[in-house]
């Protein structure tokens, strides 16, 4: 216990660096990547309203799919304390690309109720994005976390 609890902080610094943080080409390739993902994906779900990284609402206002948008702070905070816990290599690695595809079509999932909530009332976007949308981000990826916990204790006991 003492192990993780000093391991996921490092973890979440690590992987907020690599990964997230404007520090390398590697970030930034990553982001655009999974910026571009959810983009592409709100636009089947909205063909007509998606004009580059934006969604058009009205004339006047359009909501921007932008780097905070793309789902990558979730996935990191999944990721962390995965990688630090006691698992085999390969338990690890699965449940991490499994929850990155969760996580990634929960976030579409999120974009895709919030454009919703806001094209029936623009006042629904502080609701629909800084509450209901991002604790329901979060509670996926707790339910992650507890899904990996749950079968990797199996595995261990």
């Amino acid at each position: 216990m003492n192990r993780f609890i000093i391991l996921y902080p490092i973890s979440l610094i690590l992987l907020f660096t690599i990964f997230y943080f404007d520090t390398s080409i590697i970030s930034t390739t990553i982001n655009h990547f999974q910026q571009n993902l959810i983009i592409d994906a709100i636009r089947e779900i909205f063909p007509h309203r998606v004009e580059e990284n934006f969604i058009i609402i009205s004339n006047n206002y359009k909501l921007s799919i932008d780097k905070a948008c793309n789902g990558l702070v979730s996935i990191i905070f999944f990721i962390a304390p995965i990688l630090v816990y006691k698992a085999s290599i390969n338990y690890k690695i699965l449940a991490i690309l499994i929850g990155y595809i969760i996580l990634t079509l929960a976030n579409i999932i999120r974009i895709t109720f919030i454009t919703y909530m806001v094209i029936e009332d623009r006042r629904n976007f502080s609701l629909s994005h800084d509450y209901i949308g991002n604790i329901f981000l979060l509670m996926v990826g707790i339910g992650l976390f507890m899904i990996f916990l749950r079968y990797n204790m199996k595995n261990y006991n």
